[in-house]
């Protein structure tokens, strides 16, 4: 019997390192090189904003692209062998980083950082002992803090710290006399700011302190004015009106205050006005006129010549806030859960606006507010003393 032998013919198919659709040559990942970053436009932007990245292998055709500001993911818009758009995203505070672009486990970087602009930016944090019961108060655009520290001595003291925007420094500066104290009370009329009341760890009145005192910033001193007559309290609210100091609402160990005091600097005198009729939380300053606030979320102003709170405004989702008077608006921030949003208030046209974003200090319980003519400025005591500036311009 005769075998035949059957060739076998073996076809190896190898694949290549293109494929074909649409009749054109595709290029696999592999063969694209490194993404290469040679420049990008704009070199800043608010979340949200489109980003142009002009370089090499960025491919002509679907692939997987990633892109990443810092450590923040960046939604790509579209791509090309040698172009690439990118959404910013939204860190919510100021941020800088280079720009990573990731292709099939390639990575370029940029050369230079791109900073993604928000309202709120990192500031110098505040180095004092961060106690609860501090006081603020702005001076010739420069922000004050009167904590009150133990020395090494084991002396309790009122320390002052100034903190300068135009350099993001923090400077110590005299002491404050009299009685260590909390919860004090303060106001400030032409550049000096009026401190007092709070309660100490003196023996007199309970621990509650009735005297006051003027700090001049060109002359880093102090200096006792007229006692307070009125009741013993803490916590008390402090503004100033047509050149003279108010001290209302307060409280002590069994009830709440609703008495009005007003201090006459040229005089150095006290004069009680009429009682409150409601409690009143807070009063803020802005190009003159002061604003109040109180618990429901009502905006007043109080009028001397008749000795009266006149409403201006409401909003009830502000009965819980931080606020900043900033640019002929006054920006509010709510940590409560059931009201966490930002809402401006044009003083000029008397209109309200949502704003974009929520506070951003939600979890922390202690804050201390300051805010200039352009820059709110918010510490956050339950975090180390951090400290943020809040910039309206930066708003989307």
């Amino acid at each position: 019997m005769k075998y035949r032998y059957i060739p076998i013919i073996l076809f190896v198919f190898i694949s290549c390192v293109a494929c074909e659709k649409d009749g054109k040559l595709q290029p696999h990942l592999t063969d694209l090189g490194i993404p290469e970053i040679i420049s990008f436009e704009p070199r800043s932007g608010k979340p949200g904003t489109s980003v142009h990245i002009k370089g090499n292998n960025f491919s002509d055709h679907p692939v997987k692209i990633t892109v990443y500001v810092g450590n923040w993911k960046a939604a790509v818009s579209f791509h090309s062998m040698h172009d690439l758009y990118f959404v910013v995203p939204d860190p919510v505070i100021t941020t800088s980083g280079s720009i990573y672009v990731e292709i099939g486990g390639k990575i370029g970087i940029s050369a230079s950082d791109f900073t993604i602009i928000t309202p709120w930016a990192v500031k110098a944090r505040f180095p004092g002992d961060r106690n609860y019961s501090t006081r603020t108060f702005v001076l010739n655009g420069k922000g004050y803090i009167i904590d009150t520290y133990i020395s090494q001595q084991g002396i309790r003291k009122n320390a002052l710290w100034v903190y300068d925007p135009a350099l993001d420094v923090w400077s110590t500066k005299a002491d404050m006399p009299g009685d260590a104290r909390r919860y004090a009370t303060d106001f400030t009329i032409d550049n000096k700011a009026y401190v007092g009341l709070g309660y100490g760890d003196n023996d007199n009145n309970g621990g509650y302190l009735k005297d006051f005192w003027i700090y001049d910033p060109d002359a880093d001193s102090w200096n006792k004015i007229a006692d307070y007559p009125g009741e013993l309290k803490k916590n008390a609210l402090g503004f100033q009106v047509g050149g003279k100091g108010y001290v209302a609402e307060g409280y002590n160990d069994t009830n709440y205050s609703s008495e009005l005091w007003e201090y006459d600097p040229v005089l150095n005198s006290w004069t009680q006005k009429n009682i409150l009729p409601f409690r009143v939380s807070n009063a803020i300053e802005l190009s003159g006129k002061t604003y109040i606030a109180d618990y429901y979320g009502n905006i007043y102003s109080y009028f001397p010549s008749l000795d009266s709170l006149y409403k201006i405004t409401s909003n009830r989702a502000i009965r819980t806030f931080q606020w900043f008077a900033l640019q002929e608006s006054l920006y509010f921030f709510s940590p409560d859960p059931n009201y966490n949003g930002a809402w401006s208030y044009n003083c000029s046209n008397g209109t309200w606006s949502d704003l974009t974003g929520p506070f951003p200090f939600k979890g922390f319980m202690s804050r201390l507010n300051f805010s200039t003519d352009t820059i709110g400025f918010c510490i956050v005591l339950d975090d180390n003393g951090k400290m943020y500036g809040f910039t309206p311009g930066n708003l989307r």
